[in-house]
């Protein structure tokens, strides 16, 4: 069975503050090279209608406060996690590390045993 997939949102939004260029660039990529369907909220922009996939949302968030919000129209769990600084490698293994807490640890295929 497939693990559930999670949707990245990058909040550049209210009561947080833009990712700087090259490391939104870098992150973006690399978060899409994995295979994470990724959207990026702004001052001025909505995000698109949630489905039932996990969410997890990364931002730059004011005084290091966590922002909290309700996310209508999905079931699915939703966790904050402020970027505070860190680098690429950091923030995809948050993203996996949240992703192996929605959906259990990676099962390994069955190997036939025979005494």
């Amino acid at each position: 069975m497939d693990k559930p997939s999670v949707r990245v949102v990058l909040y550049e939004g209210a009561g947080g503050r833009p990712l700087e260029g090259e490391h939104r660039r870098e992150l973006l990529s690399t978060l899409l090279q994995a295979g994470y369907p990724v959207s990026r909220v702004t001052a001025d922009g909505e995000l698109a209608s949630a489905d039932d996939s996990p969410l997890i949302v990364l931002g730059d968030f004011d005084d290091g406060k966590v922002a909290s919000a309700e996310i209508e129209g999905t079931k699915a769990r939703v966790a904050f996690h402020d970027v505070n600084g860190d680098d690429v490698e950091t923030l995809v293994h948050r993203v996996g590390k949240f992703r192996e807490e929605v959906s259990g640890p990676e099962s390994k295929p069955w190997l036939p045993w025979f005494p």
